[in-house]
Formats: structure tokens, sequence, C-alpha cells
């Protein structure tokens, strides 16, 4: 890196075609601009950005579901808030400038103690192959349902609980669909369908979760 002494022009900061100028303590440092830096407008640069901007909506989305945010809190994984946290662990799984449905809702479990094995839609019921080997005395057994619209890039949401669940034995979930949910899934274009089970104690805390089922509906 070279020292710019003479400053006959006054004191240079910023970029001069590869050329990057920084003032430090009086100071002015030139350096040349890396290659890799230098790709504004080219397509690969246009699919990272639009990757980017897409990963923040998920996130953000997914933060705003207080259960989920719930279980990103309480999973050490990279990054102190529940938000870092989601954005952190799915940024390894963006593949293209769309959201898709590789990316998790709630992050893996280190022992598999619930299963999702398949997630369809039809006409107003979400139907879920799912099994759970978890039980403890009293334990809230939660689902969340989150819907991604390709066409609107919106998301939408459903809650709720689950009962007269049977432990060790695989069994279809069968979910009635709220009217909101109904209408959004009945507009044009195709929708991601994540799902998750989140298992708390009468208290609220969270205590184990599964892992993140998808399917493309449409």
């Amino acid at each position: 890196m070279a020292r710019v002494n003479k400053q006959l022009l006054g004191v240079i900061n910023g970029k001069i075609g590869n050329l990057v100028f920084r003032n430090v303590n009086g100071k002015t440092f030139v350096s040349n601009r890396p290659l890799k830096y230098n790709v504004t407008g080219t397509e690969e640069s246009t699919r990272v950005k639009k990757g980017f901007k897409k990963l923040i909506q998920f996130s953000s989305y997914i933060n705003s579901i207080p259960i989920l945010k719930d279980v990103w809190k309480s999973k050490s994984v990279r990054g102190k808030r529940a938000y870092n946290k989601i954005f952190s662990h799915n940024k390894s799984h963006v593949k293209s400038h769309e959201i898709s449905d590789s990316l998790f809702i709630v992050p893996p479990v280190g022992s598999v103690q619930m299963s999702v094995y398949n997630v369809e839609i039809e006409e107003n019921y979400a139907y879920v192959d799912y099994q759970t080997n978890y039980k403890v005395k009293d334990c809230i057994y939660n689902y969340v349902l989150v819907f991604y619209s390709k066409q609107k890039k919106r998301f939408i949401h459903q809650t709720g609980m689950l009962d007269n669940l049977k432990l060790h034995k695989r069994m279809l979930l069968n979910i009635k669909l709220c009217k909101d949910v109904v209408k959004f899934i009945g507009t044009r274009g195709r929708k991601i369908v994540y799902f998750a089970v989140v298992v708390q104690n009468q208290s609220g805390k969270v205590l184990t979760w599964s892992n993140t089922g998808s399917y493309i509906y449409n």
C-alpha cells in the first residue's frame, strides 16, 4: 500500500478507477481495489444482491412468529439475536435469488426425536406425515405452517396445537386451514409450504422441536 505525502489538491478520499484512497490520522493511503469487489452491475452480483434481500425478508418474517423466535433464541447457533441466528444459519442454503424450499424455519436438532417426513396441501387441509418419540408430562405440542407466494412475494402463517399424538408411530396429521390461508393459497402462482412442530412446557419454555418439512404447492 503506497502513502500519498503531498496533497496538492487537498485530502483525497474514496475510489478512482481501481484505486481506493483512505485518510488515516491526517495521512492519505492508496491501494488497489480487489477485483472481487468490482462486480457491480454484473449478472452474478445482481443475483447475490437479490438473494441477500430475499434472505432478509425470510429471516424477518420467521423472526416475527413468537414461537419460532423462541426456538431460535434457545438454540446455540452463531449470532446473539434470534434474527441473526435465522439469517446466519440459512445463508448457506440460498441457492438462487428466490426464496426456496431448502430454507429452515427451525434449526436442526442434534437428535431427531420428532420427524416430519412429508407435507402436502389438498383442498382446505394440510396433511403431514409425522412421528414423535418425545414425551414429557404436561408438554404442549404446537405446529407452525408458513406459506410463501412466489408470485406475490408474501408470507402468511398458521399456528395451533396438536392433540392425541401417539409415541413411536408414524401418523398422518390432518390440519384444517383457516380462511385467510385458504384464500392465500388459492391465488395464482406456486407456493412454498414450511412445517415444524415445537414442544413447550406449561410455562412456555421451548423443550424441543422437529425438523423443517417443506412442500411446493400448485
